[in-house]
């Protein structure tokens, strides 16, 4: 089948994280889930289950790239999946430190894509906040701009129905997101 990965890059998927006074960090709202699909697919809350079912291991390696707010979301979805609950995917090699650090950033996403010599792999930006699917894609193309066809997919989430906060008597909105 030959060596390929998926690289995910994790967001807050809705949910918000506080900060305590001892330094951990605390789950603080994680109500507002939106729904991710592939068009074929079945409805998720996130795209992280959504890329551990469709590409299986061993056929696919799953490498999440995350923050430590993220990761403490991203381990809160993946509990409410009982065959997911478990699942041993993250790893502090992938885990930034500092956000707005750049270089550090860079140097992870290059890991991430050089590590194992995959053959193929895809990328997923569609939970990357702010800049990190910028310097995702400028890594991807930097990496492989005389090997692209590696590059088996690149998903990101076109937005179907925008979400909106409830107001008075109109209710809330879920959002909707294909993931092209």
């Amino acid at each position: 089948m030959g060596n390929k990965a998926v690289i995910t890059i994790l967001g807050l998927a809705g949910g918000k994280v506080e900060k305590l006074d001892n330094g951990k960090l605390k789950l603080t709202n994680f109500k507002d889930k939106q729904k991710y699909f592939f068009e074929d697919s079945q409805e998720y809350t996130n795209t992280l289950p959504l890329l551990i079912d469709k590409y299986k291991e061993p056929d696919y390696k799953i490498i999440p790239i995350f923050t430590k707010e993220a990761k403490l979301l991203q381990e809160k979805l993946l509990a409410e999946n009982e065959d997911k609950k478990d699942l041993a995917i993250f790893d502090d090699s992938y885990l930034i430190k500092d956000d707005n650090d750049f270089k550090d950033i860079l140097k992870i996403i290059n890991y991430a894509l050089s590590i194992n010599g995959y053959d193929k792999f895809i990328i997923d930006l569609t939970h990357g906040f702010r800049h990190l699917p910028i310097l995702a894609t400028i890594s991807l193309i930097m990496q492989n701009i005389k090997n692209n066809d590696k590059i088996e997919h690149i998903w990101f989430a076109q937005e179907k129905i925008k979400p909106e906060p409830a107001k008075g008597e109109k209710a809330k909105v879920q959002g909707e997101y294909k993931i092209i």
